[in-house]
């Protein structure tokens, strides 16, 4: 609790928005299939409730006309008398003691575990919608994704030495995929994110939430080496909070109350967002990449300040993992230059012959800007936003004379000691390394 206490920051407003697409283009398209998704999913459940719920009044009368597309959304997953789709009506009908106001004190939320299907019915329309959206307008949907959650609740998943039990996970899936609850048991390597439920919404509960997301999220960062920060999601009762696990805080949106149409349309969008954006938007190391055809990752790691100067290994284990949620999320991983000629498996494994140190921590980006742009005297600042990561100079980050520099004082070490036969193979020597700089945005 004291550790929610100290590290939690509250009513963060830009937090979903550090999960719409930076690209210009890609955050128009984000907005538009918000709004087109949201009307539908306000339409199935005006349809199910009928007038019983003024919350629930057409979208169309509160926040004005939906686009064509989205009118044809509405139309395209509703039959010709205006019922619903029965490929998407059970997810409606799950959902509906969750979103209804009057749910707060009525049986449906007498337990805490009567949640979990609502919740995950909510992730599972809006994903439905948002890809028969996507593929009826031939949108180019090339590494987007949508968010699933695991079929097992209340489960203890792989990848943990302890007992607990996450309350949801989230994976993220192809487009192409079917949207359908997960089969396969949670694995922590696999999740995107956790999802902790409280039936009430008292501070207490409130608290309890975020102890128990904090400890669960560890796990993701102990199994996923290439995980530079993690997403998670609060849920008591009706009110929803969405925050970002940066290395020193965790920060929390406002409430997101999906009693009320507001509330609602900001889950969507945040779901959305999390479909469309950058992986390195949803904490994924674009340096270091899961390559499955071969079974392990691809780790680049620079060879200098140039951009795209790096060496290619490839590792399939690690012997420090990152075992907090806060701090620098240091690893050390096991890995060979050589890359495998058949794809590695638990018997066929890598023949190692370098280890790869890598942590993460979080600068002033803003100074570090500024500082390099005056050293590489530009006089403007050119658009990268499409750029997914970059190499940027050392003095960037780092002075180049910081003593505390484990990559300067490796590279010393290297130059002095290189020439003397006598010495190899009893130091270690540095054979690439550098910085790279992947901005996430003003919240972390």
């Amino acid at each position: 609790m004291n550790e929610v206490s100290d590290r939690l920051v509250k009513n963060v407003a830009c937090v979903v928005d550090q999960a719409q697409p930076r690209n210009a283009q890609l955050a128009a398209l984000a907005s538009q299939l918000t709004e087109d998704v949201w009307h539908s999913v306000e339409h199935h459940i005006s349809i199910q409730l009928g007038t019983k719920c003024t919350d629930t009044m057409d979208p169309d009368d509160v926040f004005g006309k939906a686009s064509d597309t989205g009118s044809a959304l509405v139309a395209a997953t509703s039959n010709s008398s205006g019922a619903l789709d029965p490929e998407i009506s059970k997810y409606v009908e799950q959902l509906l003691p969750w979103v209804r106001p009057a749910v707060r004190n009525a049986p449906a939320l007498a337990l805490e575990r009567m949640m979990y299907p609502m919740v995950s019915a909510f992730i599972l329309l809006v994903a439905h919608v948002m890809k028969k959206h996507i593929l009826d307008n031939r949108l180019d949907h090339n590494g987007w994704r949508i968010i699933l959650p695991f079929q097992l609740t209340d489960t203890n998943p792989g990848g943990a030495d302890s007992d607990e039990k996450i309350d949801i996970g989230l994976v993220c899936k192809d487009i192409g995929d079917t949207v359908e609850e997960q089969l396969e048991r949670p694995h922590y390597r696999d999740m995107f994110s956790i999802i902790e439920t409280k039936r009430n919404k008292s501070r207490a509960d409130y608290l309890s939430a975020y102890s128990q997301l904090f400890c669960y999220t560890q796990n993701i960062y102990v199994n996923q080496i290439n995980r530079r920060f993690a997403w998670g999601m609060v849920c008591c009762n009706t009110t929803v909070n969405a925050c970002i696990f940066s290395n020193y805080n965790v920060h929390a949106s406002p409430d997101i109350n999906v009693a009320h149409i507001s509330g609602r349309k900001e889950l969507v969008r945040l779901l959305v967002g999390w479909s469309l954006c950058p992986p390195q938007q949803l904490g994924y190391d674009q340096t270091i990449t899961l390559n499955s055809e071969l079974g392990c990752y691809e780790v680049q790691v620079p060879r200098g300040d140039a951009a795209g100067d790096h060496e290619v290994y490839y590792c399939d284990d690690s012997v420090v993992a990152a075992t907090r949620i806060f701090g620098r999320h240091c690893r050390c991983l096991l890995a060979t230059p050589e890359k495998p000629a058949t794809k590695v498996t638990g018997e066929k494994k890598l023949k190692h012959t370098v280890v790869i140190k890598d942590s993460w921590t979080v600068y002033d980006d803003k100074k570090a800007e500024a500082q390099a742009e005056a050293e590489a005297g530009e006089q403007e600042r050119g658009d990268d936003s499409d750029s997914e990561y970059r190499w940027p100079p050392q003095s960037q980050f780092v002075l180049r004379n910081n003593a505390r520099s484990e990559i300067l004082m490796l590279k010393r070490i290297h130059e002095k000691l290189s020439g003397d036969e006598r010495l190899k193979g009893k130091y270690p020597q540095i054979l690439a390394g550098g910085w790279v700089c992947q901005p996430s945005g003003s919240a972390s």
